[in-house]
């Protein structure tokens, strides 16, 4: 299983990968995973990226299929109203996250949200739905680590600094920023999966997809940066732990940056953004970085290191691609180690991203749609989460009284 790190007191917040792993490699922490009871990633075969993600087919159920669990036995999850998935398993202190060890303190249980990418529509919808279970009592603001993979990264950011609902009201293009235009993405979408699968292995497909999106729009860090500017509801890195993803365009390593890492918050969000085909790179250290979504839409592994985890997506992804690991392997191999809780943007959402969820036009139906699930989920995300209760004397909502034919 790909993980991620947990940042021990004193070492760098930027983790990335050295390059593709080797036999000998895979076999060793498959060796070191059988011995100590950890989980990692066997042939990596499985990945999304921000755009496939949003218009990918759930089965009729909605449902993940079954979980393994660290002896090799099928679990079936047990799918609760609304599709939303909840899965147990046994915490550990260690993880790996693309060849990097990290440590998570052993005996105590560590919470996190990660939120995922999808462009405009997805900013508003994860900020209506957060909000409204932040409006009912659920402390999600007390997680200890939050994720952000692209549109993810800024509600994440949001969410950290405490300031979510006033900045999610609040929220404005940029003066002078316009619609995006997606003319050629479907070309470049084509390409890209194309050099992809030819390419070898995880590391080397997206490498291969950020050559891609180096030649195909051209870097200009000042209208990068521009797109940003005042966006974010804060300049510097929050406080509470905040774990950003991208993707190095040239090696296609996979990296974390947080508040240790030695880079602005801004520019590190601007570049788990850069949706390969529609934005440019971003530089960070003479690096060229692209969106996180270029390996996960979620990138829900790099939460591995806590024991409750919720997961946000904004959209069923693929069951399989060469980039790196799927959410429906994701959320497998954390089930080892990890209860977990997926939301996914129900048919009704996916209806108000529309068929282009870049498009600034985008926000206000997926608001009121992040709104609507916030409100549907929020009495078993607060069950899974612990704390909170009800706001205006409602009673709790019982599994059975739900709309459990709806899927997320």
């Amino acid at each position: 299983m790909t993980t991620t790190n947990n940042y021990p007191d004193g070492e760098a917040g930027a983790l990335s990968e050295s390059g593709p792993v080797d036999a000998a490699d895979v076999d060793g922490a498959r060796d070191r995973a059988d011995a100590t009871g950890e989980r990692h990633e066997g042939d990596g075969t499985r990945a999304a990226d921000d755009v496939e993600s949003a218009s990918a087919a759930v089965d009729d159920q909605g449902a993940l299929g079954p979980a393994s669990t660290a002896t090799g036995a099928s679990v079936e999850p047990a799918p609760g109203p609304l599709g939303v998935h909840a899965r147990a398993g046994r915490p550990h202190p260690t993880a790996l996250v693309d060849g990097n060890r990290v440590s998570g303190g052993a005996g105590v249980e560590r919470r996190a949200v990660v939120l995922g990418g999808g462009g405009v529509a997805g900013v508003a919808w994860e900020a209506a739905l957060l909000s409204t279970l932040l409006d009912q009592g659920i402390t999600l603001t007390e997680a200890d680590i939050v994720v952000g993979t692209s549109a993810g990264s800024i509600v994440g950011t949001a969410l950290r600094s405490g300031r979510l609902g006033s900045w999610a009201a609040e929220q404005v293009a940029p003066e002078g920023v316009g619609e995006v235009s997606v003319s050629g993405l479907e070309e470049f979408t084509r390409s890209a999966g194309a050099a992809a699968q030819d390419a070898g292995g995880e590391v080397q497909a997206r490498a291969a997809v950020g050559a891609l999106a180096q030649s195909a729009v051209p870097e200009d860090d000042a209208a990068t940066m521009a797109r940003f500017e005042g966006l974010l509801p804060v300049d510097s890195w929050p406080e509470g732990e905040l774990r950003v993803t991208a993707v190095d365009a040239s090696d296609g390593s996979f990296s974390l940056f947080d508040k240790s890492s030695g880079v602005p918050l801004e520019r590190a969000i601007a570049a788990s953004c850069a949706v390969p085909g529609v934005y440019p790179v971003v530089t960070i250290d003479g690096r060229p970085y692209m969106d996180g979504g270029a390996r996960s839409a979620t990138n829900a592994d790099a939460a591995a290191d806590c024991q409750r985890i919720v997961v946000i997506s904004c959209g069923p992804e693929p069951d399989r691609s060469p980039l790196g690991p799927t959410l429906t392997q994701a959320v497998e191999a954390l089930q080892a180690s990890a209860a977990v809780l997926l939301i996914e943007a129900d048919p009704e959402s996916l209806a108000a991203f529309g068929s282009n969820s870049l498009l600034l036009s985008t926000r206000e139906p997926a608001t009121a749609a992040g709104r609507r699930q916030g409100s549907l989920v929020a009495d078993e995300v607060r069950a899974f989460w612990g704390g909170g209760s009800a706001r205006g004397g409602q009673s709790e909502v019982s599994a059975g009284a739900a709309t459990s034919s709806t899927r997320l």
